[in-house]
């Protein structure tokens, strides 16, 4: 009787436990409002240009939403999460930018299966992509422009971009504020390629 009481009490503070984690969400980088992209003229509608590789330091490669403190301390959130690796959902959005950006549909993801021959090719290696505990996102990149070649078109890059948030942000504010800073990030680079 004592054993079959114990493995109730047991067994009811399991069901408890488990009915009282906090739910998980998961969170997608998007090109958010398509009229905030306007298209830039510029020579490169009708080349073909590659995206990529971008690159991510390693502190991002993991599903947890990232909040750097003061002091440089990583928070990672076990209830905010990606619902896919960073870097791929970055490199989508950014490619997404770029064909309105330059209005065209031949954007290459890189590496791609696809054979047709780029126009030029984009690269960029993320420094930083975070926010901070007051809501402020940082996107820190180094990005050029190369021929077929290899040869560089528009030489390396330092961009920093910051979109300023504030106290009351919350996961979902954090994660629209870092698809922003990705548009601003592609409207700096196409406005490069239209000069």
């Amino acid at each position: 009787f004592n054993y079959l009481k114990f493995v109730m009490i047991v067994s009811s503070l399991l069901v408890y436990g488990c009915a009282s984690s906090p739910p998980i969400h998961y969170y997608l980088l998007d090109t958010g409002n398509s009229s905030k992209t306007t298209s830039q003229t510029s020579g490169n509608q009708n080349k073909v240009i590659g995206i990529g590789p971008v690159r991510f330091p390693d502190y991002l490669d993991r599903p947890q939403i990232i909040i750097r403190s003061s002091g440089n301390e990583l928070i990672l959130s076990d209830t905010h999460r990606w619902a896919e690796p960073l870097e791929e959902n970055f490199t989508r959005v950014l490619a997404e930018h770029f064909s309105r950006l330059l209005n065209t549909s031949a954007i290459r993801i890189e590496p791609s299966r696809n054979r047709t021959s780029l126009d030029l090719r984009i690269t960029v290696d993320i420094v930083r992509f975070d926010a901070d505990e007051y809501g402020d996102i940082q996107l820190v990149s180094y990005w050029r422009v190369e021929n077929p070649d290899g040869s560089q078109r528009i030489p390396q890059h330092r961009s920093s971009i910051q979109v300023t948030g504030n106290t009351n942000s919350n996961y979902p504010v954090i994660v629209r504020g870092m698809s922003d800073a990705i548009s601003q990030l592609a409207a700096e680079i196409s406005g490069e390629l239209a000069e």
